[in-house]
């Protein structure tokens, strides 16, 4: 339903004149939210969902004074409906794919943050907000074997994924403009080894997503040229934007206490390059840190055992198609088994996802 949401006075049929996306709805209209707009200053009372409104009442002045603002914190969740054709393997260490899926997004309290130095005040909200929307976007399936070539090198997946994602939106919002949202995860049912969701702030997307889907791989090397490694920041790179994006946004990853080399390993091999390579490129140094997450041959009989998997079964993915067992693992997130599909690209797959068919 792409019908925007009416900004109303509290009373009802007063006509704010401001209408909103229901992408827009979580992070700037929840209740409790103040909107500022044409010199007023307004708190969301109520959302309508059913009636599509957004019911206000204007702020005191004492509180316009002080120039306090909301930030909602948000939790969304991603359901991929369908996947276009077109996916792209890079370099056998992830997927690139697109299509559509469903955006949850749940605010259960925002910060209101006075100024004059005074320390942002969490608010619950009564019950938590809850919208959702279908919109077009793309995302990034992580190999779980990744995660592993990370940890030699002492470097948290997580964070590095989170780094990935800061860097990627600037990037994109930069370029393109619009409210894009890039969202990573550590783990989701449908990333093999994590990974993150690419979308428009918007019903149904304005176009934008594809274009960011095509200029992927000029993203990554941007990120790898112009993401400083060393602190304080260099004072510019090579093809930035006025402005010094390359500041702002290892501001950013600084927020998020995530090490921009981290961030600077993983694109690397997303391009192409070897985990070794990735490394020197990242300024980064092997550890002693062992690869935990996979557990020992020994216990691979129990995933035979409990998924009736293989060496060299033949099996079907529901995205993939059908393909040829070559190993099985056990491993913290889920057992798994190591997948040779029908284009020829080695992928590693949660056991539950595959069905046998020989």
């Amino acid at each position: 339903d792409r019908r925007t949401f009416a900004v109303v006075g509290a009373a009802r049929g007063d006509h704010i004149g401001i209408e909103l996306d229901c992408g827009q709805l979580a992070t700037a209209a929840h209740p409790g939210a103040v909107l500022v707009t044409g010199g007023q200053v307004l708190r969301v009372r109520e959302v309508d969902l059913e009636e599509r409104e957004i019911r206000v009442a204007p702020e005191s002045a004492r509180a316009v004074q002080a120039g306090r603002s909301t930030r909602a914190q948000v939790r969304r969740h991603h359901h991929v409906l369908g996947v276009a054709a077109d996916s792209r393997n890079c370099a056998g260490v992830a997927v690139l794919s697109h299509g559509a899926f469903r955006v949850s997004e749940t605010v259960e309290s925002y910060v209101f943050t006075p100024t004059g130095g005074r320390a942002p005040r969490p608010e619950e909200l009564d019950s938590p907000f809850v919208t959702t929307y279908d919109t077009a976007g793309a995302w990034l399936d992580l190999e779980s074997t990744l995660g592993r070539d990370l940890e030699t090198a002492g470097v948290d997946l997580g964070g590095a994924v989170a780094g990935l994602a800061t860097a990627l939106s600037a990037w994109i919002r930069w370029e393109m403009g619009g409210r894009f949202i890039v969202a990573p995860y550590r783990s989701h049912r449908a990333l093999i080894g994590g990974g993150l969701f690419l979308h428009e702030a918007g019903t149904g997307g304005a176009g934008r997503v594809r274009a960011a889907f095509d200029r992927f791989d000029v993203y990554l090397q941007r990120i790898v040229e112009d993401l400083p490694r060393d602190l304080p920041p260099r004072p510019g790179g090579p093809g930035l934007p006025p402005g010094d994006l390359d500041f702002v946004v290892r501001g950013a990853i600084a927020s998020l206490r995530t090490d921009a080399r981290a961030t600077v390993m993983l694109a690397e091999m997303i391009r192409g390059v070897s985990a070794s390579d990735a490394m020197q490129s990242a300024g980064l140094t092997a550890s002693a840190v062992p690869a935990s997450n996979v557990v020992s041959e020994r216990v691979v009989p129990e995933v035979t055992r409990k998924w009736g998997l293989r060496a060299r079964d033949q099996v079907t993915h529901l995205q993939w198609g059908p393909g040829s067992v070559i190993r099985l693992e056990a491993a913290e997130g889920g057992d798994r088994a190591r997948v040779r599909f029908s284009d020829g690209a080695e992928r590693t797959i949660l056991a539950e996802y595959l069905k046998k068919t020989e």
